[in-house]
């Protein structure tokens, strides 16, 4: 089969890959019900609880990271098999397709994770929701300062470069991988806790999910990093999304809400 031929194969798979893992997701976290899209009566997590937990996994992704690390600087059989990997992506490498992963890859750049940040920093502020702000830049500057700490520490050479398509900085971690996660992560997040219903609450993380992969595929598609780069990127991204919601969620136990003048017709009934 020709490039062009195997390439459309490869983008088909990968949406069928990305539609399976839907049907998986509906199946295993909702119900028959909440599939139908009725509403089910569920038990509330207890909150300190669920921060427990989500720092517990923050720890192991921390662990996994240290591993990739550890093995990226020592031990030769890293390179192979990531090396393996890039090299089987060569067959699908047609140009319309590569110019569709240079799009797909673009919400994984510093300026576009910079300016999403600000701009919903920004509209938290007008909505008077300002609390939820901390913990967003909390995460995103906590993964950036760890992505480029473990840039110069491990100062891994990047792939072979595609004709065109060139980075300057080391390869380990995958930046991209880890600004998508957090990013995007955060945001999902956030617009799934204003969903009253489940469904809901999982179709927007699924999707958001589902930007993320496209975002980390783009990255081994166009021969910018190994397979390993990207999962560190994606251990980074994930432990500080994980810290940032753990803070989000420390905040709802306080019961704080930002004091607010009372409306005019409250206050007209109010004694004198």
């Amino acid at each position: 089969m020709n490039i062009f031929l195997d390439s459309v194969l490869f983008l088909v798979a990968f949406v069928l890959v990305i539609l399976g893992l839907r049907m998986a997701v509906r199946y295993f976290f909702l119900t028959p019900e909440e599939r139908l899209g009725n509403d089910v009566q569920r038990s509330m997590t207890e909150p300190v609880g669920l921060i427990r937990r989500l720092l517990q996994v923050a720890g192991a992704m921390a662990v996994w990271l240290v591993v990739l690390a550890t093995l990226v600087m020592k031990w030769p059989g890293q390179l192979v098999l990531d090396t393996a990997v890039n090299n089987s992506l060569t067959a699908f490498r047609a140009p319309w397709l590569l110019h569709l992963f240079l799009l797909l890859t673009i919400p994984g750049t510093v300026i576009f994770a910079t300016l999403a940040v600000a701009t919903v920093s920004a509209l938290l502020f007008w909505a008077d929701r300002y609390k939820r702000v901390i913990p967003l830049w909390v995460a995103f500057v906590g993964a950036e300062f760890t992505t480029w700490v473990f840039k110069y520490i491990v100062n891994r050479t990047r792939p072979p470069f595609l004709d065109g398509i060139v980075e300057l900085n080391p390869s380990f971690p995958s930046g991209h991988a880890t600004a998508s996660t957090v990013v995007l992560g955060f945001i999902g997040y956030m617009l799934a806790s204003t969903l009253t219903r489940r469904q809901q609450r999982v179709e927007v993380s699924f999707w958001f999910a589902a930007v993320v992969a496209s975002v980390c595929l783009s990255r081994l598609f166009l021969s910018l990093h190994y397979l390993s780069d990207v999962l560190a990127g994606l251990s980074i991204g994930g432990m500080w999304l994980l810290i940032g919601i753990a803070i989000a969620e420390w905040q709802k136990t306080l019961s704080w809400e930002p004091a607010r003048w009372p409306s005019s017709a409250k206050r007209s009934q109010e004694p004198r």
